[in-house]
């Protein structure tokens, strides 16, 4: 059992991605809170398949990973948050 899993998006054959399969696997029984790490290309459709499919979250830069992380590990909370604006 793990307190936490951060995965990449990783595509795969047409159609699928490691993470929506890590996340297939975790949905039969006690899932660690999962937080997706990967490029901005096709972001917002990721992000609300990833979350549909039970991440806690999806981000995309570095800065947003640390941001997840930090408040996840010292404030303990495990809610998803909205998406941010994108830039114009």
């Amino acid at each position: 059992p793990y307190d936490l899993v951060i995965t990449r998006w990783g595509h795969r054959a047409p159609g699928a991605s490691a993470a929506l399969e890590l996340l297939e696997r975790l949905a039969h029984g006690p899932r660690p809170p999962v937080v997706v790490f990967a490029s901005g290309h096709e972001r917002a459709a990721n992000r609300a398949l990833a979350l549909r499919r039970g991440a806690l979250a999806y981000t995309d830069t570095w800065g947003e990973l640390f941001k997840t992380l930090e408040r996840l590990l010292t404030d303990g909370d495990w809610r998803p948050r909205p998406a941010r604006a994108s830039a114009p």
